[in-house]
This record gives C-alpha cells, sequence and structure tokens, in this order.
C-alpha cells in the first residue's frame, strides 16, 4: 500500500482530430462554397493540424502493430530498447539522435494505467524519458533534469481514469 502512494501520476490527455470547414454564422455564408485561395488556405491549416497526428499513428504502427516491418518492436504495453545507435536505415522515426540507444514503450491506457519503474541511475550520469502525445507534444518528462537519478515509480494514467485503483504492483 505505502508503495502505491509513492507513485507520481503522469496524466496522459486525449487527442483527436476535428477539422470543420464551411461553418458559418448565417444561412446565406454558409452556402457560399469557399474560394480556390480560401480552400487552400483550409487545406493548409488542416494539414498543419493533422500531420504530427498522422505521423505519429505512422510510427506507432510500424513500431507495435505491423509484425512484418522491418522498424517493429514488438507488443503495446512493454518496454522495447534498441541496444545500438540509429542509422540511416532505420526510417520509421525521420531525425533520432545518431549516438543514442533507445527504449520505448507505445503506451495503451484504455483498459488500465501502467506503472512505470525507472531504477536509480548513477550520478554522473544523464538520462530522460519523453513523454508525448499525439501530436508529439512533449507533455512531460522523468530524468536528471526533472525528477533526479534516485529512480521511482511514475503512473501513466489515461484521460478517463478515475484514480480509485492502481494496477498490480510487482515488488
Amino acid at each position: 500500500m505505502r508503495a502505491q502512494r509513492s507513485i507520481k501520476l503522469i496524466s496522459l490527455t486525449a487527442v483527436g482530430l476535428f477539422v470543420a470547414a464551411g461553418c458559418s454564422a448565417s444561412d446565406s455564408e454558409s452556402q457560399t462554397a469557399p474560394t480556390p485561395a480560401e480552400a487552400r488556405e483550409i487545406a493548409k491549416e488542416a494539414y498543419v493540424y493533422g500531420f504530427p497526428m498522422v505521423d505519429s499513428y505512422r510510427i506507432q504502427y510500424a513500431y507495435f502493430v505491423d509484425k512484418q516491418n522491418p522498424e517493429y518492436r514488438g507488443d503495446w504495453n512493454i518496454i522495447h530498447n534498441t541496444a545500438r545507435v540509429y542509422t540511416p536505415a532505420d526510417t520509421a522515426v525521420q531525425t533520432p539522435n545518431s549516438d543514442t540507444p533507445y527504449s520505448m514503450v507505445g503506451a495503451d491506457l484504455r483498459t488500465e494505467p501502467l506503472v512505470l519503474t525507472l531504477p536509480p541511475i548513477e550520478k554522473n550520469r544523464y538520462y530522460s524519458v519523453q513523454f508525448i502525445d499525439g501530436y508529439t507534444y512533449n507533455f512531460a518528462y522523468v530524468g536528471s533534469r526533472t525528477t533526479g537519478n534516485g529512480g521511482g515509480k511514475f503512473l501513466l494514467a489515461g484521460p478517463g481514469w478515475k484514480g480509485e485503483s492502481l494496477p498490480e504492483l510487482t515488488k
């Protein structure tokens, strides 16, 4: 029970894409078709808005869904390690650091939260755990600069989680 109280909560926000075009205040305006310039501007804004989420889904699909893809890492909710640095042959992510080994988890939080347990890291080492949403927005970090090198347990919870029960913690 005490271990559950020492878990820090990292809440994930729901991400959705909704593009509305042609909505106007009056009936006469809603019946007017956009000009080609307006249509181009609407398309540009929709692309800029939606591209990060579509590309994020492309990466998640390659890493956690498509078992035939050479970039496939494994199942959801399991930490996967790449024990080498990335090369130009790694094409799922556009520009990973070429001098940094990566670990990643595709977090599917629809059923329940996940507990991420990090061990203590040597004080003279730097580490960072980045949390990003579907739009690639960095909404939280765990690591040397934010939480220190002492390790800990962190709860990853989706937007619908009510906070009453925690997943089973292993000893």
